[in-house]
């Protein structure tokens, strides 16, 4: 009944060591798509130029200039390095008082992506979207199509790749959804996001079986919050049940 074998040390295959400012990672002058890094090339510690995407960097100084950068870390990704760049900010959420809070209630749905009501404490509902791509879902759903009918004749052990393309479309579609939301609740001055509390546990069954597996609603709560609480919203989560 025991387990054989020693204990060995789990690691993650892609994660580098930490560059740390001025020891091992050092910026050129302002403006220039290069940096230097401190590499071990056989014999001797030395300092390696390294070229870095200009668009990157032009974002970076564009939404990130001022903020406070921790020391960048090297990732390995299809035989090819990047370096991934972390920042930290403080926010203060807003203090209005809640009787006189803008409420932007999110409902969130499979056919229609969401819909944002704009109300009051007291219940005055303000203005109403409608938020939806169907363009974005029609090419998923396609691509879902494809990969049933090559498995029927080609089995599933084949279909990685376009399962790999169906996700990463899925996840695009969660970041437009969420990025209209938080939008649509700047626009309107709201100072709190609330999201219906979705628990879904147990086995799903039925017709939209496959619909329901694809919904990234957690996905979109999480992204709403990290977008909502940079500019100052506060997100809640309510249980719809009996209401």
């Amino acid at each position: 009944g025991e387990k054989a074998g020693k204990p060995r040390l789990a690691y993650e295959n892609h994660a580098m060591p930490v560059f740390y400012r001025d020891v091992m990672y050092r910026e050129e002058k302002e403006g220039k798509d290069e940096a230097y890094l401190k590499l071990y090339d056989g014999h001797d510690w030395k300092w390696f130029c390294v070229h870095l995407n200009h668009t990157d960097m032009e974002y970076l100084r564009k939404n990130w200039s001022g903020k406070k950068a921790s020391a960048p870390t090297l990732e390995k990704r299809h035989h090819k390095y990047f370096l991934r760049f972390s920042y930290t900010e403080e926010v203060t959420l807003t203090k209005t008082p809640v009787k006189e809070q803008i409420i932007c209630s999110v409902d969130l749905g499979i056919n229609t992506d969401a819909v944002c009501t704009i109300m009051r404490a007291d219940g005055t509902v303000l203005g109403r979207k409608f938020i939806n791509h169907p363009s974005e879902k029609d090419r998923m759903y396609r691509t879902l199509g494809r990969i049933r009918r090559f498995q029927r004749e080609h089995g599933s052990a084949q279909s990685r790749g376009r399962w790999a393309y169906t996700k990463r479309l899925n996840i695009e579609l969660g970041r437009k959804i969420a990025g209209a939301i938080v939008k649509n609740a700047e626009e309107n001055h709201a100072d709190v996001i609330v999201f219906e509390y979705l628990e879904m546990q147990g086995k799903i069954s039925g017709k939209k079986k496959q619909k329901l597996h694809l919904w990234r609603k957690r996905d979109i709560q999480k992204r709403c919050e990290h977008q909502a609480h940079r500019k100052g919203m506060r997100v809640s989560r309510v249980c719809a049940w009996n209401t």
